[in-house]
């Protein structure tokens, strides 16, 4: 017989945070608590309803997500494969400022808490930093250029990693979001960033009043893995590469 287990959680974060932090699970539960979640991978899609996904807790289990409701902020998913004791999960994160319900649902009740805790942990942890470069001297159009070979959003990329940061060799990152009309994307770091559990950098190119000029707005937000100053070193690469971008606009 088929039972449900219902559980409600009361979490000392927003629940906009919270929400960010459920959808970048696959990311942040293997870093934070990998002795309990060894393995979090899609094995089709990337976290849009319809996807596959193999969950290793314990025993593994191949999930397929069903619903994904940023408006209300509600997901679920199925079980396909794995232990027959699991069947299928929902969760509802009522919205707050400063604190916020989680409201799970399941025919049968796995280490839920453990799950929200672990994210809120992230949450509160969570940094965020922010720079704005003004007056690169091409347009954002000219600029943007350079960017959209990057892949629509939902796609994986391996970055090989030069000599400036040399604990690192290689990068994998996935992309969240490519609006091309407003001149924006965001990419999460899945594998490779050592000193952080949850790495995440949007970019904004808006034109400036004075003709072909631009300003570039570089946002990350992380949580490092432990009491560590900003990477200013990233955002420092990352100033270098777009004027890298303008200097070749002048060459073409």
């Amino acid at each position: 017989m088929v039972h449900t287990v219902s559980h409600i959680e009361v979490l000392q974060c927003s629940a906009d945070d919270m929400w960010e932090a459920a959808k970048y699970a696959d990311v942040i539960l293997p870093t934070l608590v990998p002795n309990y979640f060894t393995k979090n991978v899609f094995l089709e899609g990337h976290g849009e309803p319809g996807c596959i996904r193999i969950v290793k807790m314990g025993p593994e289990i191949k999930e397929r997500i069903d619903k994904i409701n940023d408006a209300n902020k509600t997901l679920s998913t199925t079980v396909s494969e794995g232990d027959p004791r699991y069947s299928s999960f929902s969760a509802e994160i009522p919205v707050g400022d400063t604190r916020c319900e989680v409201v799970w649902i399941a025919t049968y009740e796995f280490m839920i808490v453990l799950v929200f805790k672990t994210l809120e942990q992230a949450v509160l942890s969570k940094k965020t930093m922010s720079h704005t470069e003004v007056d690169l001297a091409a347009s954002p159009n000219a600029i943007w250029m350079f960017l959209k070979g990057h892949g629509e959003a939902g796609n994986i990329r391996a970055v090989k990693i030069g000599p400036m940061f040399p604990d690192v060799e290689e990068v994998s990152e996935r992309m969240d979001f490519v609006d091309n009309a407003n001149k924006t994307l965001g990419y999460t770091v899945l594998e490779g960033s050592p000193g952080y559990h949850y790495f995440n950098v949007g970019l904004k190119f808006s034109p400036r009043a004075i003709a072909d000029t631009t300003d570039v707005t570089w946002t990350a937000s992380y949580v490092p893995m432990a009491d560590m100053a900003p990477p200013e070193h990233v955002k420092d690469v990352y100033i270098k590469v777009l004027k890298a971008f303008v200097s070749a606009t002048k060459a073409n």
